[in-house]
């Protein structure tokens, strides 16, 4: 099948939220934080059993990171779509009977990166909680 393979570092970029909503579906996981995905842009992509939602660098600059949530369809209905103030914070508001939850994947700077880079992402952590 093209783009499909058992390396997941030969699979087709377009082709791997496909790998992984038969991964999720198989476990029976409805959401998902996921790092390191490095699909650029903002954008919502929906597959056979689940919705990809994903922030990164804007298509060119250099993809390093990029992280998004895969939420399984039937379950679109009970969320408002992920905010982000960066590619490193996004958040996802699922509605339940009782009251709203609130889930946040951080993808903290790397002890790499520069000293702006990790006070950024500090920053807005806070600002976030």
């Amino acid at each position: 099948m093209p783009g499909f393979s058992e390396d997941p570092l030969q699979i087709n970029d377009n082709r791997k939220t496909a790998v992984i909503d038969v991964e999720l579906s198989r476990l029976n996981v409805v959401i998902a934080a996921l790092q390191e995905t490095r699909l650029a842009d903002d954008r919502t992509l929906q597959e056979t059993m689940g919705t990809f939602f994903w922030k990164g660098k804007n298509q060119g600059e250099s993809g390093d990171h990029g992280i998004n949530f895969a939420v399984k369809t039937t379950l679109l209905p009970s969320i408002d779509p992920p905010t982000a103030g960066s590619e490193r914070l996004p958040r996802l508001r699922l509605n339940t009977t009782n009251s709203p939850v609130n889930l946040v994947s951080a993808y903290a700077p790397t002890l790499t990166s520069d000293r702006e880079a990790k006070d950024q992402f500090y920053n807005q952590l806070d600002e976030l909680i």
